[in-house]
């Protein structure tokens, strides 16, 4: 049986959904799969430490997090953070990769890139690298000459390596990998009487919420709004204390972390959420036009101009606009259509099984 190593690192919880589901898709076809973390291999302390700074820059030191993301894309920095990581990381991944014998390894995360790269560079491992890049502009950390191959999100993405010096042959846009059902097809049609309104702020569940809700609920009666919190109970909680009334009513869901994520995109209308790349992938293949209020500096503004760019979703950073683009949009049914095709003709080669396929191609080209 063949084995597959997939690394990961847990900052949000994008990178760790997207080994999980590329988990299932290469067990499924037969292989003996593997999911960990590259950090918490070199030592627990250091996953932690950069786990609950990106967290806390992420949420309320946004610009500095931005700063801190986009200096990375400038070659010396990029230079010392690889140094760094190879440093602290790269003899217990070393071992790692040793004792598992993998016949292929699959990053989802920028930072196990370089390490791994950089193993196979000093001829100490001999395995294909496959770069998976969870947003729609790749950050230079995902890119090396020991890569054999990069999972993208889209054609833009593609260009966007491209325009790096990666050959074309080496860029496949076969989706960021998301859950199974996201793929299928909704099972029941969307409500004809209500507009179902879907609110998230990522698996972190952002305190962008709160203001972005207070606007929502003034909405008429015809709107019902669903919530997702998330990881964050501390705010589901705080949210179901403050609009109870709005819940006895029956227009407004407040939802922890929960899996079925899928079958309530399928009867919402809209979604209000911050542009994620595990979100925004969701989104294009389910077909759901996308208000953006809110976003992390850094990939997350990446992923917001590809949106705008491919008019794929509507920017609307004052709180108190919010509900004005709602019904504009609502109430739009060509512009909703127009939306929901053009994500189909951005999707149509999503597949974890192309994944699959690919990374069986690269395991026979290594023997």
């Amino acid at each position: 049986m063949k084995k597959v190593l997939i690394l990961t690192i847990s900052t949000g919880g994008g990178h760790n959904e997207v080994a999980r589901n590329l988990r299932i898709g290469f067990e499924k076809s037969g292989y003996e799969v593997a999911v960990m973390n590259s950090l918490e291999i070199a030592h627990p302390d250091v996953d932690t430490v950069v786990s609950k700074s990106y967290s806390l820059l992420a949420d309320k030191l946004p610009t500095l997090y931005g700063k801190l993301y986009y200096g990375c894309n400038h070659k010396p920095a990029k230079e010392v953070i690889a140094s760094t990581l190879t440093t602290i990381s790269s003899r217990r991944n070393h071992a790692v990769v040793k004792d598992y014998q993998p016949d292929l390894i699959i990053a989802t995360h920028p930072f196990p890139v370089p390490i791994i790269a950089g193993l196979k560079k000093r001829a100490k491992i001999k395995v294909p690298l496959i770069s998976i890049i969870t947003d729609f502009f790749p950050n230079s950390l995902y890119i090396d000459s020991g890569v054999d191959a990069y999972i993208v999100g889209s054609y833009y993405t593609k260009k966007s390596l491209v325009s790096f010096g990666i050959p074309r042959d080496k860029i496949f846009a076969y989706g960021i990998p998301i859950k199974e059902e996201f793929y299928s097809a909704p099972t029941l049609p969307k409500s004809h009487e209500t507009l179902n309104l879907l609110l998230a702020g990522g698996s972190m569940g952002m305190s962008g919420i709160e203001t972005i809700l207070e606007e929502m609920i003034n909405l008429d009666e015809r709107y019902h709004i669903s919530v997702l919190c998330g990881t964050n109970e501390k705010l589901r909680d705080k949210l179901i204390q403050r609009y109870s009334y709005a819940i006895v009513q029956g227009r407004l869901k407040i939802y922890g972390f929960i899996t079925n994520v899928s079958e309530i995109m399928d009867q919402s209308h809209i979604m209000i959420t911050k542009p994620g790349g595990l979100t925004t992938s969701e989104c294009l293949k389910k077909g759901l036009p996308m208000i953006i209020p809110y976003y992390i500096p850094g990939q997350e503004e990446e992923n917001l101009d590809f949106l705008l760019d491919a008019g794929l979703a509507e920017y609307v950073p004052d709180p108190h606009k919010i509900n004005e683009a709602i019904v504009s949009l609502a109430d739009d049914e060509a512009r909703m259509q127009q939306i929901a095709e053009k994500m189909q003709e951005i999707t149509q080669d999503y597949s974890v099984q192309k994944v699959v396929q690919l990374g069986s191609a690269l395991i026979q080209a290594y023997e």
